[in-house]
């Protein structure tokens, strides 16, 4: 759980920019978004990515599951504004315990 600046400038939440509070997920290992559109380069590798969902009880389960490893599935897409705060959004569609 972190809590990003927003708007107006995305610089600092103390000098008057909102508080963006998001999820983000570290991954085990690095990928790459081979196919996702315009905003996406299969030459950037990354390790993390931006939780979302529309669904209220998917964010009391992220919730529950804060700090624990998770597996995630549902379709993402690249970063392409100053709200994203990670190369992939990928839209939560179930999130479970993972192992160990």
């Amino acid at each position: 759980y972190v809590v990003f600046p927003g708007p107006p400038n995305y610089e600092s939440i103390e000098n008057g920019d909102s508080p963006e509070p998001t999820y983000i997920l570290a991954m085990r290992s690095q990928m790459c978004i081979e196919d996702g559109g315009q905003f996406a380069d299969p030459a950037n590798r990354f390790d993390s990515v931006q939780l979302f969902t529309t669904d209220e009880s998917l964010w009391v389960e992220i919730k529950k599951l804060e700090g624990r490893q998770v597996h995630v599935s549902g379709l993402g897409f690249a970063a392409h504004t100053g709200n994203h705060h990670a190369p992939l959004i990928p839209k939560v569609e179930r999130i479970t315990p993972g192992d160990g």
